[in-house]
């Protein structure tokens, strides 16, 4: 006689397979929604950043040396913003530690740009009212570290719960089946 076909194991399989397609999609496309949704944040913290500056640097530029840079602050939970505040003419007036002399942008608006080896992801902003040139950057490599730990701190959930799912089925399944399988055993017997 031929190997007994099992009624749970090939239920099991089945559900757990599609579970687990289903579970490995849901994964993809909540990393990549966060990762989007994350930058998206990044973004308009460097627009924030340039705003704050702008109203700063209005008033105090202009009494500090040209090329004057200030330290960079580095917190555990945030990422440090890179500033460099130059004339219209372009004259470099102020800069944080980390920035190159040279402007990281020259284009109004975001930019992903490499300077010195360096790639970061820039916003520039001309405020003609104070007569000024912002350039606000984050460095890309911290920017993604970032947001590639925040997408995947949101798939540990989807990550733990696939086992109990399977825990789950397994229960579900072999309950299921248990009458189904004394009934076969008198039917054999």
């Amino acid at each position: 006689m031929g190997r007994r076909r099992s009624l749970r194991r090939h239920l099991l399989v089945l559900l757990m397979a599609g579970t687990s397609v289903v579970w490995l999609g849901i994964a993809v496309a909540t990393f990549l929604d966060a990762r989007h949704h994350t930058a998206k944040i990044f973004d308009a913290q460097l627009v924030e950043y340039s705003e704050v500056l702008a109203a700063i640097a209005g008033h105090e530029v202009y009494e500090m040396p040209p090329g004057s840079s200030t330290p960079d602050a580095h917190h555990e939970f945030g990422q440090a913003c890179t500033y460099q505040v130059f004339s219209l003419g372009g004259e470099p007036l102020l800069r944080s530690h980390a920035a190159p002399v040279e402007p990281l942008s020259t284009m109004d608006g975001f930019a992903n740009v490499e300077m010195q080896g360096t790639r970061w992801r820039a916003f520039r902003h001309v405020d003609a009212g104070n007569r000024l040139i912002l350039i606000v950057a984050h460095r890309l490599d911290e920017r993604e570290a970032l947001v590639r730990d925040s997408a995947l701190r949101l798939l540990l959930p989807i990550l733990f719960g696939l086992p109990l799912i399977g825990i789950a089925l397994w229960v579900a399944v072999s309950r299921s089946v248990a009458p189904l399988e004394r009934i076969a055993e008198d039917v054999r017997g």
